[in-house]
């Protein structure tokens, strides 16, 4: 069974943390309108924790429950002393205008975990599992592995909303992680369409148009062979001779696998080439 404990609380924390100066008789009085059991002991203050409050940790738990007990409102705003002016880097302003383009192309964008499962990432795609990226001591097994790719996720996300009506057309700009010592990192872009027309030469015509409109890029797509397209409707991407990404129709067993009756087609590219 859990049991009370004290905890010793240095005034002058709570002042520098908050930006106030107020008593330490105050302070006791805030502590207690939080319903914590406060003395005042020569210049500290010792707090006694209840044992079904469970959420106190340390001293800094205890500079927040005096701020709720003094009210936040009264709080007053103050200008920082630096006189810098932060603004947003590059990476963010293009992500901003990557964002913008695709949702005047006609999709909604969608937010997944970084984490995801085996089965959505592998099993259900198909897709070659050697450089799988696992977590340590995982407490739930849909968020195990370490996400290498966007397509799969979304595909998840289209087979949770089958009963909506399709069209269907999402997007998703997230990090990816590459085996390697370290792991690396990289930003990538996605798009799924879902409707009973949707072709290879949609997807590719909604890439063209965003590499021409984002970055005045032009892109040549070569056959592949890949485990989540259709042989024959799928294709790398290529941009100034480098392969950024795959497009492609899905294949009829992995949209199966999805628990979806509807063509989806897509692409995946690789934003960190072209944010550099």
């Amino acid at each position: 069974m859990l049991k009370s404990r004290d905890l010793v609380l240095e005034p002058e924390l709570v002042n520098k943390t908050l930006g106030i100066e107020i008593s330490n008789q105050l302070i006791v009085k805030s502590l207690k309108k939080s319903r914590l059991d406060a003395k005042l002991r020569g210049k500290k203050i010792v707090c006694t924790i209840p044992r079904y409050r469970t959420d106190i940790f340390g001293v800094m738990d205890l500079v927040e429950e005096v701020a709720l007990g003094y009210g936040i409102q009264n709080l007053a705003p103050t200008m920082p002393e630096s006189v810098s002016a932060g603004e947003r880097n590059h990476t963010t302003k293009t992500l901003e205008t990557v964002r913008s383009l695709m949702i005047g192309l006609g999709y909604l964008e969608v937010m997944n975990f970084e984490l995801t499962s085996k089965e959505i990432l592998y099993d259900k795609t198909g897709r070659e599992s050697s450089k799988i990226i696992s977590v340590a001591d995982s407490k739930s097994q849909e968020h195990i592995i370490l996400r290498d790719m966007l397509l799969p996720g979304m595909m998840e996300v289209l087979s949770r909303n089958i009963h909506e009506s399709y069209p269907q057309k999402i997007f998703e700009i997230g990090t990816i992680f590459e085996k390697d010592s370290p792991i690396k990192e990289g930003i990538h872009l996605s798009c799924l369409s879902a409707h009973k027309d949707v072709n290879f030469t949609e997807v590719k015509s909604v890439l063209q148009s965003f590499l021409k409109t984002g970055f005045n890029l032009s892109c040549n797509t070569v056959p592949q062979k890949e485990s989540m397209f259709v042989d024959g409707r799928t294709g790398s991407i290529v941009v100034n001779g480098k392969k950024l990404g795959s497009l492609g129709e899905m294949d009829a067993k992995v949209a199966d696998n999805f628990k979806l009756r509807t063509p989806v087609a897509g692409f995946e590219i690789k934003l960190t080439d072209l944010l550099s």
